[in-house]
């Protein structure tokens, strides 16, 4: 694999203060293959039981109500984007995100966004070998992002979370893009697939 792909990119977001966020987006794609093709992870005992792994469909008897596939918002939604093609490979993500504060004021934050896929159990999605960073949003709210004019009230609330939805957006777009692009054509543990996330 070429680990040059796994390099994040820069996107500037122009906010409402007039300054800018660089958000560090990384490339979808490259980082669920790396998922994909490590064979330390894809094994049988790390994918969530009774789930086939190329269909997206539950097999068997469903006795555990805690993983992804046995829950009702999954069948509509596989159908949705996978729909009954053989060759469509469902790719469900499961996000997280939560504000890393580095120092003891809350200036040197960060809003990592990483994901793992819905295929792997619940006792691998607990390891943090499973995961793969999405995107890093920098602090809105410190330094030369926030505007400098002294006879500014305080900032409207909705200005703020605009401004970080517009970060969002950036985080999102190497997702979007592999969505338009109609998913990753691969092979997965010797299948030739369409993944689609």
């Amino acid at each position: 694999m070429d680990v040059s792909k796994l390099k994040h990119v820069d996107i500037e977001v122009n906010l409402s203060s007039g300054g800018v966020a660089s958000v560090a987006v990384y490339n979808i794609e490259a980082m669920i293959m790396s998922l994909l093709t490590d064979q330390r992870l894809m094994k049988p005992e790390n994918i969530a039981h009774g789930y086939d792994i190329f269909t997206g469909k539950s097999v068997g008897e469903i006795h555990d109500l805690g993983e992804i596939h046995t829950g009702d918002a999954w069948e509509p939604v596989r159908q949705r984007f996978c729909g009954d093609d053989p060759h469509n490979m469902p790719i469900g993500l499961v996000l997280f995100a939560d504000k890393s504060h580095l120092d003891l004021h809350g200036t040197l934050s960060t809003l990592p966004i990483i994901f793992t896929l819905s295929c792997f159990n619940q006792t691998s999605r607990n390891s943090a070998i499973f995961w793969r960073p999405m995107a890093f949003i920098p602090n809105l709210n410190a330094g030369s992002l926030t505007s400098r004019n002294s006879n500014d009230k305080k900032k409207d609330p909705a200005i703020g979370v605009q401004d970080e939805h517009d970060c969002l957006r950036a985080a999102l777009s190497s997702l979007r893009s592999l969505h338009q692009r109609g998913g990753i054509y691969t092979t997965v543990m010797g299948r030739d697939v369409c993944c689609k996330p």
